[in-house]
């Protein structure tokens, strides 16, 4: 039954759902039962008339016909055979009005039904009329020169009616039924079309559900009104290890809420309002990454970085949103216990480290020590002193707190001239040439001792990744209620991606890492640290084999004996 039927009613369509068998037959019951009728009122009327030859061998033949219907394979045959069957009906709709006689009028009216037959069978319309107008006449006039005798024109013409309204008939039922054909070609292409987009509708949803599950983060999706939410595998067991973990008995294990689950910042000790979750700012149409947030009690709290996109229709208004939830425990755990080593570890080395260049410093001192473990000692110093620095900024980078700086007026353009004499050697040695192009003294608000760090570690990064020689330039001047100071190196550059994680503590790029270059990816860390508790910021520009640009800004000290106001505003 088609998609809104009502129950029980007839659907003409459904017919040509049948076998082919069936449907012949069915086309022959009407006639036969029709002749059927006519024998029994015959029988009533003029029972002598069912002895004659003609309505007897009419009954043998609507039996035959209707006995081939039953038997023939029509299914097996081509569609059109079956249209011999109305054709050889003309044939006992003859005897069967010529053997009742005048009993009986109109039978020649029986040709209705293999006409529709005809009719409805998809014909051209020429030989369905061929037919509808040739057939009656055979049947009406046969009999008349059978007889034997004149025939004149008026017994010609007394039956013509019949042709002319079997004419009538087939042009009508044709008609209707090439309509109804249409329709329902027109119906099959739609369920055809609208099938072909359930499948194409099942494939995307299919797809949908793989990629969801396919990927390692929990991800919920849901509508403006919490309406078609989908949830992927990876979320529901999250949430579950989340619960049986904190003892939390879920709402339900096929969605995703704010409520049943309780959740604090990112320290784990402030529980988050209803407006603070993310699904809640999700909804509210707020887009975030890396939003930190910590699911759970203690001692099982779990933390998880959180993500939310707004879905938007085809007029851009809000229609659902995609929040993401990944796990990020073990890797917090990790960066914890990572950073507890270094701390332990550089701890340990620098005591030792210590009392060696301490001794080698005292036996270098000694006026009687011979030449050459002098220059062996100093090897050692240079070596204890640079293995020192190092362990320092591990120990700078491991710690969680901030870096203690003691802010005073201080001539900046000093500090630069220092840095540079210091950094004098070793570019000498890579044959990198270096340019101060301050003019005019500066006053900065710094901790002198850390920004000649932040100086000594850029301009060691530019000789460093300046191997095949080249310049660097140290500019600076001031702009606004600050002091803006570029290191530019004409080196070998980096990429994009590079630059995006250039100030990440270990970062050191492919090519360097492959390279001879040493390093342990800290200094860039330590100075962007350095420089924010200043106040100030620092970037990075560059492209690969044309050098790099590194920038950054420190409040500018006015003298009136004020704290800068970035500064200030820190400190309040």
């Amino acid at each position: 039954m088609r998609s809104g039927q009502p129950r029980g009613a007839f659907d003409p369509a459904s017919l040509s759902n049948l076998p082919v068998q069936t449907r012949v037959v069915l086309s022959q019951l009407p006639l036969t039962c029709t002749t059927a009728i006519v024998l029994l009122e015959t029988f009533f009327l003029s029972p002598e008339a069912l002895r004659g030859p003609l309505l007897q061998l009419s009954v043998v033949l609507h039996v035959l016909i209707l006995i081939l219907c039953l038997v023939v394979p029509w299914q097996k045959l081509h569609p059109r055979l079956a249209l011999i069957i109305p054709l050889v009906d003309f044939v006992p709709i003859l005897l069967t009005r010529e053997g009742v006689g005048g009993e009986l009028t109109a039978l020649g009216f029986l040709c209705t039904f293999p006409m529709i037959w005809f009719a409805a069978s998809g014909l051209p319309l020429w030989s369905t009329l061929s037919v509808a107008v040739l057939a009656p006449l055979v049947v009406v006039w046969a009999p008349l020169f059978a007889r034997g005798g004149l025939v004149s024109g008026v017994d010609l013409a007394r039956p013509a009616l019949l042709p002319l309204i079997m004419v009538a008939v087939s042009l009508t039922i044709w008609v209707i039924t090439g309509s109804l054909r249409g329709q329902r070609h027109a119906l099959e292409a739609k369920e055809a079309a609208l099938q072909a987009e359930l499948n194409v509708s099942a494939r995307r949803r299919g797809l949908l559900d793989t990629v969801m599950n396919a990927v390692d983060v929990g991800v919920v999706a849901f509508g403006v009104a919490g309406e078609g939410t989908l949830v992927n595998d990876k979320l529901r067991a999250l949430r579950q290890q989340i619960a049986q973990e904190s003892s939390i008995e879920l709402f339900s294990a096929d969605t995703f809420t704010d409520s049943d689950v309780p959740m604090f910042d990112a320290e784990g000790r402030t529980r988050l309002e209803d407006y603070e979750k993310p699904l809640h700012r999700a909804g509210q149409g707020q887009e975030f990454s890396g939003y930190l947030i910590r699911f759970g009690e203690e001692p099982h709290q779990r933390m998880l970085s959180t993500s939310a996109r707004v879905l938007r229709n085809g007029e851009g208004h809000a229609d659902g949103a995609v929040v993401s939830f990944t796990d990020i425990t073990e890797l917090v755990a990790a960066l914890k216990a990572r950073d507890d080593f270094v701390s332990n570890m550089s701890h340990e080395l620098r005591t030792p480290l210590t009392s060696i260049k301490g001794y080698a410093e005292m036996m270098a001192a000694d006026p009687q020590a011979p030449e050459h473990m002098t220059d062996a000692l100093g090897i050692v110093q240079r070596n204890a002193d640079r293995l020192l620095h190092m362990i320092n900024d591990l120990l700078d980078s491991s710690s969680s707190s901030a870096t203690e700086v003691r802010p005073a007026p201080t001539d900046f353009t000093r500090l630069v001239t220092r840095s540079i004499a210091s950094c004098g050697p070793k570019a000498g040695a890579a044959g990198v040439r270096l340019l101060n192009s301050i003019e005019g003294p500066l006053s900065v608000f710094c901790d002198p001792v850390r920004m000649e760090q932040v100086l000594d570690n850029l301009l060691s990064n530019a000789i460093k990744y300046s191997p095949d020689g080249g310049t660097v330039t140290v500019r600076a001047e001031r702009t606004g209620d600050g002091v803006v100071c570029t290191v530019e190196d004409t080196g070998m550059g980096m990429s994009e991606s590079d630059q995006a994680a250039v100030f990440t503590k270990y970062f050191r790029s492919p090519s360097v890492r492959m390279s001879t270059i040493p390093g342990t990816g800290l200094g860039l860390a330590i100075t962007k640290k350095i420089i924010e508790q200043h106040g100030g910021s620092i970037t990075c520009a560059s492209r690969l084999g044309r050098g790099t640009v590194m920038t950054f800004t420190l409040p500018f000290y006015t003298g009136a004996g004020q704290l800068p106001r970035r500064l200030a505003e820190q400190a309040a």
